[in-house]
């Protein structure tokens, strides 16, 4: 869930009320919520969001098994976005500050190949080239998408480009993120349901990982 400044109900002990505060102090942390199947993870989480909705705030939620916790008391006001089939929303895009100013190259070329590298397991050599690859790219253009990645690394004759186009060849023949539209994240927030759910389900584990952490 993203969501900024504002008070949920995490339950009770001894009669004291528990409540956390999500703010932009805490937007970079986590939580965890920890129990067997049927103790109430599910329900809590959807106690979470309607309080959340409650100080009119809106939640993004990433649903990774096609069970969603907005899909019961909280299904009309949600809505699913299958991230297949709607990638408007696109990491590969270079990023604005606070301040309004765009991602340097460097920065851009770094977030990207430490997310594909850690998700497939590349080795030193491969996430060299991969990322010295991206760079040349992001130097010339603000967004790419995997198609981009890989027509560029077909023009590498390095021995650890051809790997890197193997394992990325699936997100390129899906051409998850490649409709370079800008402003998914405006549009999320600014669409009249509070919940936006963003379905990860249909895509292989790995691939999976790579959207999510992008």
């Amino acid at each position: 869930m993203v969501v900024k400044n504002c008070e949920v109900h995490l339950g009770k002990s001894a009669n004291t009320e528990i409540r956390y505060a999500f703010d932009s102090r805490s937007e970079n942390n986590h939580m965890l919520l920890l129990g067997i199947s049927g103790s109430g993870k599910s329900t809590q989480v959807e106690y979470m969001e309607a309080d959340i909705i409650k100080c009119g705030k809106k939640v993004i939620e990433f649903d990774f098994s096609d069970s969603s916790f907005a899909k019961n008391s909280l299904a009309a006001q949600s809505r699913i976005v299958n991230v297949r089939d709607d990638s408007s929303i696109s990491p590969l895009v270079k990023r604005c500050n606070a301040y309004g100013l765009t991602e340097k190259a460097v920065d851009f070329s770094k977030r990207i190949t430490d997310v594909i590298s850690g998700a497939l397991n590349f080795k030193p050599r491969q996430q060299a080239v991969l990322y010295g690859t991206i760079k040349e790219v992001a130097e010339q253009y603000d967004q790419l998408s995997f198609k981009d990645i890989l027509a560029w690394l077909a023009l590498n004759n390095d021995s650890s480009a051809e790997s890197i186009c193997t394992k990325l060849q699936y997100l390129a023949d899906i051409n998850i993120f490649g409709n370079y539209k800008t402003g998914g994240w405006r549009e999320l927030f600014q669409h009249q349901k509070p919940i936006q759910i963003l379905s990860l389900s249909g895509f292989p584990p790995m691939e999976r990982k790579i959207i999510a952490e992008l």
